[in-house]
């Protein structure tokens, strides 16, 4: 009896849950039907069948958009030949721009010019003056005396002021030394001089030889006049006679000996002002030859100091910081030049995160501080290079542009030598459905 009471409580058991079942099938498909019934209302019919659609364009986008895994790393821009920064000597304030940014110039033209007491036009009529005097130099030092120009109204040269009065007053002194009337009037006078004292000289000559002729007649005279005195023939007093006309004639031998001696040394007192005329006009030469050198060196030294000019042929590029009227100082260039055909290269400092999956065939997108990239794109460039060793954990990399500056917006963007940006290094760049789903696998 117990046994049969069990089975029966089993069936009905079954038989329950069976129907429960299909109640519940029964819930479940009236809920559907309800769903795509007419008795809903619009807004939530058309509600249900948008948020099908977006759903599945969502899907789709997530198929076609790309989220690549970076690696991001700061960035430098400068040249695949090194650029030669132009740094003034002292700080002061940038009073001219000559060339833009991207200008070609030639090596030794003036780039820029720092703010100083010198007026720049007495500068240029000074260099004007300094290149005719070398040209007339070569030749010969008296050509310089036929420079007519008159810069007498440079009086604003600034540090070079001194240096140009020294000059000046050497340039006129020998002006003057070299000038036609002041030399022959002066060798005229002293050649005059001279042949008539050699006439003089010829005169006193002929004297002296009459009056030797006499004094010897009157010294044999006196001798045999003195036998015939000793022998007692003539008298002590008409010895003394001869012996006074000997002396006179011997006395006027002296003087005219002196004569000659004294036209001798007139002579060569005028020789000697000859050749105090010629090292004269030589010291006056070698004033000059100096006073010029250290005008060249003034001014020389004044281009060193303000003017900035190219060491070579090249491409300018200016830093945002040069403006005309900006204070520069010798800690920043105020230009660059770069070589003519180099090319624009990044260099970064990589981490050492996901160091491995590096290498040079990786693309890299550079967002420059100065071009926001909302308005302006990035740009694209290559992994050339990366070094083999770390520098304080980092290694050093170089990034190629093989468009160039032209950057994602195709617009081409300025090269500032040292201007900053952030570079991407693209290390896997894969759809984001795939993405997404590595990471819910993973």
């Amino acid at each position: 009896m117990f046994v049969e009471t069990r089975t029966n409580t089993k069936g009905v058991d079954k038989k329950q849950k069976e129907m429960s079942q299909e109640k519940d099938i029964f819930i479940e498909g009236d809920t559907i039907e309800n769903l795509f019934s007419d008795d809903l209302s619009p807004f939530l019919k058309w509600g249900m069948t948008w948020l099908f659609v977006v759903g599945i364009a969502l899907f789709s986008m997530t198929w076609f958009l790309r989220w690549p895994e970076v690696i991001k790393a700061p960035a430098v821009l400068t040249s695949s030949e090194s650029p030669k920064p132009l740094v003034p000597k002292v700080q002061a304030k940038l009073s001219e721009l000559y060339f833009a940014n991207g200008d070609e110039v030639t090596k030794g033209a003036i780039v820029a010019l720092l703010n100083n007491t010198a007026a720049i036009n007495e500068v240029k009529d000074l260099a004007v003056l300094l290149d005719e005097i070398d040209s007339a130099y070569t030749e010969s030092i008296e050509e310089v005396v036929g420079i007519t120009l008159d810069y007498s109204q440079l009086s604003n040269l600034g540090d070079m002021q001194a240096s140009y009065e020294q000059f000046s007053r050497a340039y006129s002194e020998l002006k003057f030394a070299l000038s036609d009337t002041y030399l022959a009037n002066k060798l005229m006078l002293l050649s005059a001089r001279v042949k008539s004292l050699k006439k003089m000289n010829y005169n006193l000559r002929l004297q002296r030889n009459t009056i030797y002729q006499e004094y010897a007649n009157s010294e044999s005279t006196y001798n045999n006049e003195k036998g015939l005195y000793e022998k007692g023939s003539i008298t002590k007093y008409e010895l003394q006679d001869y012996e006074s006309a000997m002396l006179n004639k011997r006395t006027s031998f002296q003087s005219i000996k002196n004569s000659i001696i004294q036209n001798e040394g007139q002579q060569q007192d005028i020789l000697e002002q000859r050749i105090q005329l010629t090292q004269s006009i030589e010291g006056q030469k070698n004033n000059f030859v100096q006073a010029f050198k250290s005008l060249k060196s003034a001014y020389a030294k004044w281009q060193n100091m303000y003017q900035l000019r190219s060491p070579m042929d090249g491409i300018i590029s200016l830093p945002l910081s040069s403006q005309v009227g900006a204070l520069v100082s010798p800690q920043a260039p105020v230009s660059y030049v770069m070589p003519q055909g180099s090319l624009p290269i990044f260099q970064i400092k990589l981490p050492q995160q996901n160091f491995y999956q590096l290498d040079t065939t990786k693309s890299v997108r550079i967002k420059l501080s100065a071009y926001p990239f909302e308005d302006f794109g990035v740009l694209e460039g290559t992994l050339r290079s990366i070094s083999a060793m770390p520098i304080e954990g980092q290694y050093a990399a170089v990034v190629s542009l093989p468009k160039g500056l032209y950057s994602s917006f195709d617009k081409e963007l300025s090269f500032v030598n040292g201007m900053e940006g952030e570079a991407e290094i693209v290390l896997n760049d894969e759809r984001l459905l795939l993405r997404l789903f590595r990471k819910i696998v993973e």
